[in-house]
Formats: C-alpha cells, sequence, structure tokens
C-alpha cells in the first residue's frame, strides 16, 4: 500500500465518519427517506456500514508505523514530535469551539472552566464524544515500538488468535460492561481507556500484519477479479446487506478489511483521486469538528436539506469550509 492509497482509505474513513454519525439514527422527524428497505432507509445501512471508519484510521497507523520501523524511521522522539503537532492542532481547534461557545451563549448549556481543562487535558469528552479517539491514538503511537518487538518475536497464527481474542473479550466489555466502578471516576475512566485502547488495537495489529507479510500485493498478484470495478461494486452491496442483517459493530474491522482491500485496488479517475486528497488533507480538522457541527451550530437547519445526500453534502462542504478557515489562521499564526 503507498502513501496515496493510504490517503484514499483516510478520506473514506472520514467520509464514512460523518455518514455514521449523521444516518445511524431513526430517520423520523429528520429527513425524508428516498428508498426504505425492511422498514429502515437505504442512509441508514449505508450509516451501519460506516462503523468501519475507525477500525480503518487504527489499520492505516499500525500499517504506516509498521513501514517506518522496518525502514528505521521510527523513533520515541518522532513519535512525540507527532503526537505534539496532532495535539496543538486540536487545542487550536478548540480554542474555535470556544469562541463559539462565547458568540452564542445561548445555544450551549453552561460548561464550568475545569470541563474545559479536563477535555484540553484528553481527561473528557463532555464537549464532544468523538474526541475519545484521540486519547486512544495517543496510546497507539506511544505503545507502536514495544508491540511491534513483541510481534516481530511471533508467528501470525499466534499473533490472530490472540488480538482476536482479546479484541472480543473487550468488544464485551466496551459495549456490555462500559461502568465497573460505579464509585470510583479514576478507576472507572482507567477501565474505559483500558477497552477503547485494546478493542483499537486490533485493527492496529491487522495494519501491522498487512504490512509485515505484504498482504496487499499478494492480494493483487492472487486475485484477478480486484481489477474489475464490477466486482468491488459486488462486493459493496452484499457488505451492505450482510451488515444490514448482523448490526451489530463488532464486525466493523473485518467490514473494514473488505473496504481498504477495495479501495487500495479500485481503478479511481483522476478528478476524484484529487477530490480524495482534498478531503484527507482536512481529515483531522472533519474528525475533531463534525459532531460539535452536528450537535450545536447547524442542527437546527441541516436536517431541513430533507433527503439524505443533500444533509450529507450540506454537512461535508460546511465541515469543509470551517476547516479551511481553521488552517488559514493556523497558517497565519505559524507564519
Amino acid at each position: 500500500m503507498t502513501k496515496v492509497q493510504a490517503n484514499f482509505i483516510k478520506a473514506f474513513a472520514i467520509l464514512f465518519m460523518l455518514c455514521l454519525h449523521l444516518f445511524n439514527r431513526d430517520y423520523y422527524g429528520l429527513y425524508q427517506p428516498i428508498l426504505l428497505i425492511a422498514g429502515h432507509p437505504l442512509a441508514y445501512y449505508l450509516g451501519l456500514l460506516s462503523d468501519a471508519c475507525v477500525p480503518m484510521f487504527c489499520f492505516v497507523t499500525g500499517f504506516g508505523m509498521f513501514e517506518q520501523c522496518q525502514l528505521g524511521t521510527l523513533s520515541f522522539k518522532l513519535i512525540f514530535k507527532r503526537l505534539k503537532r496532532v495535539l496543538v492542532h486540536f487545542w487550536v481547534l478548540l480554542l474555535f469551539v470556544l469562541l463559539f461557545f462565547l458568540v452564542f451563549p445561548n445555544e450551549f448549556k453552561p460548561i464550568e472552566p475545569i470541563e474545559w481543562i479536563c477535555n484540553a487535558l484528553l481527561l473528557s469528552t463532555s464537549l464532544n464524544s468523538t474526541w475519545w479517539y484521540l486519547l486512544t491514538y495517543c496510546f497507539l503511537c506511544i505503545a507502536a515500538l514495544p508491540i511491534f518487538k513483541i510481534l516481530n518475536s511471533k508467528g501470525y497464527r499466534i499473533i490472530l488468535l490472540f488480538s482476536t481474542i482479546s479484541y472480543v473479550l473487550f468488544f464485551y466489555l466496551r459495549v456490555y460492561q462500559e461502568v465497573l466502578f460505579e464509585n470510583n471516576i479514576l478507576l472507572n475512566w482507567m477501565y474505559r481507556q483500558l477497552f477503547l485502547f485494546m478493542t483499537s488495537l486490533y485493527p492496529f495489529i491487522l495494519g501491522y500484519m498487512f504490512s509485515r507479510f505484504e498482504v496487499f500485493i499478494w492480494l493483487k498478484a492472487n486475485i484477478g477479479c480486484l481489477k474489475f470495478r464490477c466486482f468491488h461494486y459486488s462486493v459493496l452491496v452484499l457488505l451492505i446487506i450482510l451488515h444490514g442483517l448482523v448490526p451489530n459493530f463488532i464486525v466493523a474491522p473485518y467490514t473494514a478489511l473488505v473496504l481498504m482491500i477495495g479501495i487500495v485496488n479500485f481503478p479511481f479517475n483522476a478528478i476524484f483521486q484529487r477530490a480524495l486528497l482534498f478531503i484527507q488533507s482536512h481529515s483531522t480538522n472533519l474528525w475533531l469538528l463534525h459532531f460539535f457541527w452536528i450537535q450545536y451550530p447547524v442542527k437546527a437547519f441541516l436536517f431541513k436539506c430533507e433527503f439524505a445526500p443533500f444533509i450529507f453534502l450540506f454537512l461535508l462542504l460546511t465541515t469543509l469550509v470551517l476547516s479551511w478557515l481553521i488552517t488559514l489562521v493556523q497558517k497565519r499564526v505559524a507564519a
């Protein structure tokens, strides 16, 4: 997988994330469905499939970091430099969120200063629940080198067995036993970080394995039908149907794998490639902003677009414009 292909995956991942948070819900009173299937709009099934977004990000992180490790360019110094850049980006964005709170005070519930501090330090996600992945991403990056050292000494069967069992176990805890220490905030926070890290570690390890064993190269050389567009369309339809039958997001890492294999091998035209790369260049801002944007500033008129495609495009375009403005300010400050 090339860097450009990895960027394609990130672009699709952020588009899936927008789709997930828009349409993986009851549509009544929100929008007008174009097509109903078994009582649910088609957009709902696309929203279900879009739960592959976080596993896709984790996979690309594991794949890319192991590639750097193989080249000898990955170090703790580089990792902390990267995390510093991400966190500074987040803090600048947090200032824009604070600005919204100051300009539109009647639109938000009052937030205490300590709550702002906890969100800035990644100890809380009360301002935006989708920010949970930022701290998990930091943990994955910091743990990457020792994880690779351990995995390099093991065969793929042991890695797959251990990672799959641990994923199922911690997924169960995440979904069905979310609160374990009801009377201890610190222990419950640590417990939450543990199951979020362990469920994210699984696709991270899958990314490592695809890099170590050159799976994408093997697939391209041995699966001839990957070069046909109709094959990819058929697989996509099959994924939507299967995930509709099994709506639990425990299958997200596996649907993500299939989608990423398709993205890496699909013959996108030049215009679409440029569009994907543009979206990817704003992916961090879109990830950190979109859910807040849905919940507060544009919630009142977002779903007035009535139809799912227009709602999705409206959210994408408005967040891209906001991201462009934030990037412009960041560049001015840096200069």
